[in-house]
């Protein structure tokens, strides 16, 4: 079976694909360099996956959706790597997959080439992705200038997962996490072992899950701006999510 991690960058697709691949998924076949931190990117990504998504896009800034704006179109070659790549991981693995975040944005793409494949979709809560999209600017201007793109893109991704969502016409080939819920639900773990088949080897590491101080004020204006820009969107993907407990 393949399997596809869509879900925005900083969102737990590393997690999800490292899950996978410790517990009998190929998601890399290439040399891993694992120091056990996710801040670097590109972790439990497939370079050939990532460099097709790129040329697609034409571009390799993820705040970057014009390619889409019109709906995306690729050319023949670049539908001719797909097919290769595919055929290439079948011949190899039984069970395998790929996660790039950017798959959000190709997706329906390659679901024109892909055969029976399963997704696993994550999102997060928008303001902890401006966070993390804020981290080493020192410029309060340019903090507020990312951190608005940030929820910008954040929008901009998660509305393409609620129409992938809709569209699955099979319920049990795709499976809608919650991040938070990823790292503190056991029955999550349960959940995906039951949805590949295998059982799971736990993967979270938990100092790399920053719970933030409640009483944090600027955090808090940052939460009440996200809830109001994209709260309707969070609320639909919380009710598409798998259930916890």
């Amino acid at each position: 079976m393949i399997y596809l991690i869509l879900g925005m960058h900083k969102s737990g697709t590393t997690l999800l694909a490292e899950t996978l691949h410790k517990s009998g998924v190929n998601m890399i076949e290439e040399a891993l360099d694992d120091d056990g931190n996710y801040k670097t990117g590109h972790k439990y990504e497939r370079p050939s996956t990532n460099l097709l998504n790129k040329d697609i896009l034409k571009t390799e800034d993820m705040f970057d959706f014009s390619a889409c704006n019109n709906g995306l179109r690729i050319n023949a070659d670049q539908q001719q790597k797909m097919e290769k790549l595919i055929a290439h991981y079948q011949k190899l693995y039984q069970d395998w997959g790929f996660k790039d975040p950017r798959t959000v944005l190709t997706y329906g793409a390659w679901k024109k080439v892909l055969p029976e494949h399963k997704l696993i979709i994550v999102f997060r809560n928008p303001s902890q992705i401006m966070s993390h999209m804020m981290a080493g600017v020192r410029r309060p201007d340019r903090k507020i200038i990312r951190s608005i793109r940030a929820l910008e893109a954040w929008k901009f991704y998660n509305k393409l997962l609620l129409q992938v969502i809709r569209e699955q016409k099979n319920n049990r080939n795709c499976l809608v996490i919650n991040y938070h819920d990823l790292m503190t639900e056991e029955s999550i773990q349960t959940r995906l072992a039951d949805f590949i088949g295998k059982e799971v080897e736990d993967a979270r590491r938990m100092d790399s899950y920053n719970f933030r101080e409640d009483s944090n004020i600027l955090l808090k204006i940052q939460d009440t701006f996200a809830r109001n820009k994209a709260g309707l969107i969070y609320g639909r993907l919380e009710k598409s999510k798998v259930h916890v407990g």
